[in-house]
């Protein structure tokens, strides 16, 4: 609430407010990346990153050329598997962009670029380059921020909600639900439906879906009819008939064709055919039906809901978006872990999401290894989304990459990596 009464109706702040939120994704994204994690304790790379033009700050639409540049430390130079092995790019979301550089033939210096053109909201951020020798997971990081040009103000902003939401997983949970709000808030204020003047002479409007049942799967489909009329007191002016009608979108964007009264009949319909529904269009779709007189209109809604085994998924916004929070995500990622042999680990996760994701484990990137493994059990704790994998007894052939997977009707989303050494007594 404080949120939207803050943002309401000032440009300047909606501005602020796409930065904001992009921000702070990128930030919560951070947590759920595929990079994994570096061991940057010994004979690791050196690494710089060159940008053109060299300023940072950049306008929307602009274009930015990066650059990583890897070598080996002095002292690693005469030890050919020490050299730069490849360097990747990762964007602000921790994901994999552009081609991983592969150092064939092998040369003592890698570079790899990176062209990020037309930049819109959604590019600023850190990127990081990730170079690695032939020791696998040694590896070293460098990470470069592209911000949008902006005034101080924002840069103070992002600033605070970065310092006031670092790692505190609590915290991030809400910040999904502020960022879900602030977004949905953001395309209200530039939505295309302009204010209907609803205190005359306006149509009577009435709305008509089949199949009759608006509580849809994913993947269905529903057809909706917008009829509109005038009221009985203005069926003699012609002029207080039905101009036209036209659906908006869940997010108030027009959809569909405007259906103009060319034959100058009474009574006008409209159609609307939503096929193959997937999560994003649930929610309120608003038919607008108008006269001869301009902004002399009338407005109706329906609401679509999203059903789910069974259960009725609320849309949970004004806009009657559904919720941002369906898609699952990784809140705790599992921590590396070293063990002797023949004791006992447990690596943890949490995620979250509508309906409640199922979280399952993988090692080195394969199910199987953690199914057949007679040492390893996993307990959920589907009240907490929490899932623990316990081994016991350990041995050597534990040792590898261990990952959880949170897996929904709306999709799945894999943890971070946690890495399990073994040491011998």
């Amino acid at each position: 609430m404080m949120v939207n009464t803050f943002w309401r109706g000032d440009t300047t702040k909606v501005i602020l407010l796409q930065v904001l939120v992009v921000n702070s994704l990128q930030h919560f994204s951070s947590v759920t990346g595929d990079a994994a994690t570096c061991n940057t304790k010994s004979i690791i790379p050196e690494v710089k990153i060159i940008s053109s033009p060299p300023n940072h700050a950049q306008p929307i639409a602009a274009a930015i050329n990066l650059t990583c540049e890897a070598r080996p430390r002095d002292e690693d130079v005469l030890f050919p598997r020490r050299g730069v092995k490849y360097i990747q790019w990762y964007d602000t979301h921790g994901r994999p962009i552009g081609d991983k550089c592969l150092n064939t033939p092998p040369a003592h210096k890698l570079k790899c670029p990176l062209i990020l053109k037309n930049l819109t909201i959604e590019n600023f951020g850190n990127y990081t380059c990730e170079a690695e020798n032939d020791y696998a997971g040694y590896c070293t990081r460098k990470s470069v921020e592209i911000l949008p040009k902006e005034t101080k103000t924002i840069r103070q902003h992002i600033m605070m909600v970065n310092t006031y939401w670092r790692g505190d997983t609590t915290k991030v949970i809400l910040l999904q639900v502020l960022v879900a709000n602030s977004l949905l808030l953001f395309s209200s204020v530039t939505g295309d439906a302009a204010t209907c003047n609803t205190k005359s002479v306006i149509p009577e409007v009435k709305i008509f879906s089949s199949p009759p049942n608006r509580t849809q799967p994913i993947a269905a489909a529903i057809n909706l009819t917008c009829e509109a009329w005038p009221k009985h007191k203005d069926v003699s002016y012609p002029r207080r008939w039905i101009k036209y009608i036209q659906w908006y979108n869940t997010h108030g964007r027009q959809i569909g064709d405007k259906c103009l009264n060319t034959q100058s009949v009474k009574n006008l319909k409209c159609p609307l055919i939503l096929k193959n529904l997937t999560i994003e269009n649930f929610g309120n779709y608003t038919c607008e039906a108008e006269n001869d007189y301009d902004g002399y209109c009338t407005r109706t809604s329906v609401e679509i809901l999203h059903k789910v085994n069974n259960q009725i998924i609320p849309n949970t916004n004004k806009f009657g978006n559904a919720p941002h929070l369906l898609f699952p995500e990784v809140v705790e990622n599992p921590k590396n872990q070293s063990a002797f042999i023949g004791s006992n680990v447990t690596f943890n996760c949490t995620a979250t999401g509508l309906p409640t994701p199922a979280i399952s484990w993988m090692k080195n990137n394969d199910s199987y290894a953690v199914t057949s493994n007679v040492r390893a059990r996993v307990v959920p704790e589907n009240k907490n989304n929490h899932s623990q994998l316990i081994i016991t007894e350990v041995k050597i052939e534990d040792n590898g990459k261990y990952q959880c997977i949170a897996r929904n009707s709306d999709g799945e989303r894999t943890s971070s990596a946690a890495f399990l050494y073994i040491k011998e007594l």
